[in-house]
């Protein structure tokens, strides 16, 4: 399984809304070597986005110390699309590099999809309206 996924490391300015959608599918190669991607049903899924300024050296049993934590909303089952909805709250945080990850859920089973960058820069605006 793979997904569709936006570029791993991600830039935000801060205070800004940054919404993405994720896709999972099958990926195989036909006979000439082009990938073919088929939808994973996902809608029993649990998927997971976590915000962290650095990544744990030890157990943690629950994400209440997570700058940012969001369950994916599925956004269509059948095709595999779930979305996460990240708020200019959600991302009015300090400056600076943090790691995020993915996670998804499903009979018992976790698995990570990916760990990457989460990087929030300055913002100029302060004030809409």
């Amino acid at each position: 399984m793979t997904q569709d996924k936006p570029t791993p490391n991600r830039t935000v300015i801060r205070g800004d809304s940054d919404g993405f959608t994720i896709r999972f599918n099958n990926v195989t190669l036909n006979k000439v070597g082009i990938k073919l991607k088929t939808p994973i049903d996902i809608t029993d899924y649990v998927i997971k986005l976590t915000v962290r300024k650095d990544i744990p050296k030890t157990t943690i049993v629950n994400d209440d110390d997570a700058l940012i934590s969001k369950i994916g909303i599925i956004s269509n089952g059948e095709t595999g699309e779930a979305y996460f909805d990240i708020t200019s709250n959600d991302t009015d945080i300090d400056e600076g590099s943090y790691w995020y990850d993915i996670q998804y859920s499903i009979n018992g089973t976790t698995k990570s999809l990916y760990k990457a960058r989460y990087i929030i820069v300055g913002d100029i605006t302060r004030s809409i309206g």
